[in-house]
């Protein structure tokens, strides 16, 4: 049996290509699996034959255009060599005809309900929009085509049902994997010397955000502005901002001195291994405006930091305000009142982080590729002619 995986990055770094590179390393045992993607880690390369479709790092939508245009003719001379029956299965509508749709985003819900709210501007708000436009176009004929569509959280399964009412009764939800002990910090680390090396005081609190990207929609604006809030505007509190692109970084650094905190933020940038700093954090805080499963809140978790978001999907179903963490409103007096508590000493912490923890660990690698076995089952095979 072959199994054609389409997917532009199927990397630990990428949010939707890390669970499609944890799926593949359980269904490698069951087929022969071609992978077309721009690049791929090298522990999924000895599991499949890796296809690899030379689209460089421009801008976003450009690189999806030009690498589902490359992709057709792939897939076609693929199909002509192979042997024996198929299934084809892309993530979102990145390959139209499909058996199986991974969905991790829906575009055209985001464009009616939640754009208006970017806070985003000029060329880079341009960019964005046509990306979220052409994406809205594929996932509707992917979506229409595949026999099955795979979500991580029962939110979007609620909004591909309202969006695409003809889907209903295709759509399957398979939470997110994450490794726990990965995540988990080792007995006996000590991070004062990153503390100090990022300018962190001992008795500073530390709120991580992360994100590969798209502060705004993040909800970075909302955090640093609570900063400014009379309750907190001399509590010892740090962000710690990990990830963004050099242009991203330098205009918040600039918004951050506008305020009069730029003290008060710390930009480290892209890291491939975001743990460490993880582990010198106190808390994690996510005010985002709109995620279908966000991974790094369940790494944070994992982490053991108690976490802080907005009623998103996928962390409503895990999110239990007080124990593991607090649930939001994305505006900066919400998250400053609970900062406030915290600077107060009003939460145990250390209690809180285990909890998150144990939250973590329904998201496990095993259980989560188990399913995908069951879902594939199920599945009607394309035998070639």
């Amino acid at each position: 049996m072959n199994l054609i995986v389409v997917d532009l990055s199927v990397k630990k770094t990428s949010p939707a290509g890390s669970c499609v590179l944890s799926e593949l390393m359980g269904l490698s045992e069951l087929y022969t699996i071609h992978l077309l993607a721009t690049e791929a880690d090298d522990d999924i390369k000895k599991h499949v034959v890796f296809h690899k479709i030379n689209a460089p790092n421009i801008p976003l939508v450009l690189r999806y255009i030009l690498f589902s245009s490359l992709l057709k003719p792939k897939v076609k001379r693929l199909l002509k060599e192979i042997e024996g029956p198929y299934l084809i299965q892309t993530t979102q509508g990145q390959y139209v005809d499909n058996t199986i749709s991974y969905a991790h985003f829906c575009h055209r819900a985001y464009l009616k309900k939640h754009w208006k709210n970017s806070t985003i501007t000029g060329l880079r708000r341009f960019s964005r929009k046509l990306n979220h436009l052409f994406h809205a176009k594929m996932e509707a004929r992917a979506f229409s085509k595949a026999e099955v569509i795979v979500v991580p959280s029962k939110g979007l399964f609620r909004e591909l049902v309202e969006t695409y009412p003809n889907c209903s009764k295709k759509i399957k939800v398979i939470g997110n994997p994450v490794d726990v002990e990965h995540f988990q910090k080792p007995i006996g680390f000590n991070g004062k010397k990153l503390r100090e090396s990022l300018g962190i005081g001992h008795k500073e609190i530390v709120i991580a955000f992360a994100a590969l990207g798209d502060f705004a929609r993040k909800g970075l604006p909302e955090l640093m502005q609570s900063l400014l809030e009379k309750e907190i505007r001399n509590a010892p509190f740090k962000i710690l901002v990990i990830g963004g692109k050099a242009k991203e970084i330098e205009s918040y650094n600039n918004q951050a001195a506008d305020l009069g905190i730029r003290e008060k933020l710390i930009f480290v940038g892209f890291k491939k291994d975001i743990r460490s700093f993880l582990w010198i954090s106190d808390i994690f805080a996510l005010p985002s405006l709109y995620e279908i499963f966000s991974l790094v809140c369940v790494q944070a978790a994992a982490a053991g930091l108690p976490f802080m978001a907005t009623q998103l999907h996928g962390v409503e179903e895990y999110l239990i305000h007080g124990r593991n963490g607090w649930l939001i409103e994305r505006n900066p007096k919400s998250i400053s009142l609970v900062l406030e508590g915290i600077s107060k000493g009003k939460y145990d912490l250390m209690e809180m982080g285990r909890t998150a923890m144990e939250t973590a660990r329904q998201y496990d690698h095993e259980s989560f590729r188990e399913k995908w076995k069951s879902i594939y089952t199920s599945l009607t095979v394309t035998v070639k002619e």
